[in-house]
């Protein structure tokens, strides 16, 4: 899980990642951060330059963050789907 890019988004950070792993689910490309392929350390330093010298870019990231986080990671609406897994997986078990 990406934890540190879910917490930077949280606190109105534009985040940078590759999209790869985790951060497909944390990072909302275009949304609240930017994603670029993974291992393209070029493409990475340009989306690093194009949020330090756009204010505009880095202020919306900076305030989509809190409400991509807030949308994707709710903890209440996340346990009733994994409590809703658990539900079916034991319903399945039951049957004869």
């Amino acid at each position: 899980m990406g934890v540190v890019a879910m917490e930077a988004q949280a606190l109105g950070t534009p985040v940078i990642g590759f999209d790869a792993g985790p951060m497909r689910e944390v990072i909302a490309p275009g949304e609240s951060g930017l994603v670029v392929p993974p291992g393209d350390v070029r493409a990475l330093r340009e989306a690093m330059q194009r949020v330090m010298e756009d204010d505009d870019l880095a202020d919306r990231l900076g305030a989509s963050g809190p409400k991509v986080v807030a949308a994707r990671f709710d903890l209440q609406r996340n346990t009733a789907a994994v409590e809703d897994v658990y539900e079916d997986v034991m319903a399945r078990v039951r049957q004869p």
